[in-house]
């Protein structure tokens, strides 16, 4: 690949990184133009699952230094990625895309439409979870990372919903906590598609640097804001991937 069209990918990336930190679904920009231009959707995705190692890490930490990471919530859920990121790696070749990115963004819509009329929802921290709100949690992100690592995104913004609504925790928490669980999917599917061969070393690592720069500033920046503005932000570009995901199949 051209190194400009490259250094155009790499300075992109940042600015995915950056509100995919905030909303999650970078990857659902970053594959479809990169299968636009000639990258094998396998190795788009294994693109995808690389850099966001960068990107998951640095704001992972940022957020953990401010608080906001919940690791008595994050460590357990993060087992079921374990399981649920390898099998969604297995299944990137084989799985119709088509009809997953419709399910998905008709699923973000609906429950869009929850938040916009409830207004205290994730602004405004809820009571401990009861067990079966924590069962519903565990199976829920299981198929939440399979699906996350099928599309090579989206599963930020589902795992949000998980946290928000089930768990009772604010925007910001739920951002922090979210990256433990999308942490380790992406670790362990990275992993499977390393040994795999499929990654583009040239195209991956620039995206990986500038991923872990924006996920950085992603993070600071959120946490400067507060969840108020976090809720608007979020409701905003979620619609928006939603309808990126229906329009442009």
């Amino acid at each position: 690949m051209d190194p400009l069209v490259i250094l155009f990918l790499a300075i992109l990336n940042f600015f995915l990184s950056f509100y995919s930190v905030i909303v999650g679904g970078g990857g659902l920009v970053m594959v479809p133009l990169l299968i636009s231009l000639g990258v094998p959707v396998p190795n788009s995705v294994a693109i995808t699952r690389f850099y966001n190692i960068g990107t998951g890490g640095t704001s992972l930490f940022e957020f953990n230094r401010g608080g906001k990471v919940n690791w008595r919530i994050g460590l357990p859920l993060a087992s079921v990625a374990v399981i649920a990121s390898l099998l969604g790696a297995y299944m990137v070749l084989s799985i119709n895309e088509v009809i997953l990115k419709t399910m998905i963004a008709v699923l973000i819509m609906t429950v869009l439409a929850v938040m916009i009329l409830n207004k205290k929802i994730g602004i405004v921290a809820r009571q401990q979870a009861t067990s079966a709100k924590k069962i519903l949690g565990f199976v829920l992100t299981f198929f939440i990372i399979i699906v996350g690592t099928l599309v090579g995104g989206g599963g930020g913004i589902m795992l949000s919903y998980v946290l928000i609504f089930l768990f009772g925790q604010t925007f910001l928490q739920s951002m922090g906590t979210r990256k433990i669980v999308t942490m380790t999917g992406i670790i362990f599917s990275a992993a499977f598609f390393i040994l795999s061969g499929v990654i583009i070393y040239e195209i991956a690592v620039p995206l990986l640097i500038t991923g872990a720069l924006g996920g950085w500033a992603g993070a600071k920046y959120a946490m400067k804001k507060g969840d108020k503005w976090v809720r608007v932000f979020f409701i905003v570009i979620a619609f928006i991937l939603a309808l990126n995901m229906l329009v442009w199949m």
